[in-house]
């Protein structure tokens, strides 16, 4: 017997291949989620830290857990430094 497996994932602009992937591993019995999640955007990094907290909440009401997942604050991303041209 396979162990069930539970994966969350984040993409920037393609959900269709998100919603693929987690199709897939949902065929073979296991949970997923897609979550959209841009790494240049801090607040789009914190809605996506924001869902993967509730997603993992839900989670631990279905199963007894047996990994704790801490999610601490994200840092605010530093400017890009971008050089001068010549």
């Amino acid at each position: 017997m396979r162990p069930r497996v539970r994966v969350t994932l984040t993409y920037v602009s393609d959900e269709e291949a998100a919603s693929s992937i987690v199709k897939e591993v949902e065929s073979g019995g296991g949970s997923a989620a897609a979550v959209p999640m841009d790494l240049t955007d801090h607040s789009s990094i914190e809605r996506a830290v924001s869902a993967m907290e509730s997603i993992a909440r839900s989670l631990e009401k279905l199963a007894n857990p047996l990994v704790t997942v801490t999610v601490e604050s994200v840092p605010e991303p530093e400017p890009p430094i971008i050089p001068e041209a010549g």
